[in-house]
């Protein structure tokens, strides 16, 4: 659960059940999604190696310095002219746009970390290329709230009790699939986002919810007096030194 301003998080894990065509589309979604992973980690590599150079020392056989090479960037590499369409359109067909540009995103927020670090400043390790099999995961950045739809089951268990609703969720350019709704949305969220997963027993969804009915926390506002201040001396090593 996270909170920013005014608005709380929450992420709903459920399970989806997907018919045979839209089990086929999801694993050729990710099979392009990791090529176009490798393709645009390849770039940023790329650039990389060729404006990198000893500080004490160059190589003998090269009599120049080459031009130094624009870094590629988020904005630059999911432009719409940055492949050509033609010998990469096979990537591109039947993927959502936002998909793909999230994609790309993770490709550049992996790469900082390993250039830049965290907000730590703690650096991770080189990026890899990844395989089909180890390239798991993509993810809607939005989705419509009314996506989710969800149903009273009418029929009841043996011993009285009632059984789990019936759930459906409508992904953009997937369609209608059956969702094991096992728990339900509270009261005053909305859908935001959607990651979709591959996983040794199937597949599942986690949805982003959040609600912006929370109330914001505001301190009171206190006056300094020389009842409710202390002053301290920040220069000071030592507060109390004992004698015995």
């Amino acid at each position: 659960m996270k909170r920013s301003k005014d608005t709380f998080k929450l992420n709903y894990q459920y399970r989806i059940v997907p018919n045979k065509q839209q089990s086929v589309q999801l694993n050729e979604w990710l099979y392009k999604l990791c090529r176009i992973h490798n393709l645009m980690l390849e770039e940023r590599f790329n650039w990389w190696d060729c404006n990198r150079s000893p500080v004490n020392a160059c190589s003998i056989l090269v009599t120049h310095l080459p031009e130094l090479k624009e870094q590629p960037s988020y904005y630059s590499q999911k432009r719409a002219t940055h492949w050509s369409r033609e010998s990469h359109h096979h990537l591109y067909d039947g993927v959502h746009s936002q998909v793909i540009q999230e994609a790309i995103k993770r490709v550049e927020d992996t790469f900082n970390r390993f250039l830049k670090g965290d907000f730590k400043r703690r650096r991770s390790g080189k990026p890899r290329f990844k395989s089909v099999k180890r390239y798991r995961t993509f993810s809607f950045p939005q989705i419509k709230a009314d996506c989710l739809t969800v149903i009273t089951n009418p029929h009841k268990r043996k011993n009285g009790e009632a059984r789990r609703d019936i759930a459906d969720i409508n992904l953009p350019k997937i369609g209608q699939v059956k969702v094991i709704y096992h728990r339900s949305i509270p009261s005053g969220f909305t859908i935001k986002a959607a990651l979709i997963s591959r996983k040794a027993d199937g597949w599942y969804i986690t949805l982003t919810l959040k609600d912006k009915s929370v109330p914001s926390l505001t301190s009171p506002e206190i006056e300094a007096t020389e009842d409710n201040s202390i002053g301290i001396d920040v220069g000071l090593e030592k507060f109390w030194t004992s004698q015995v």
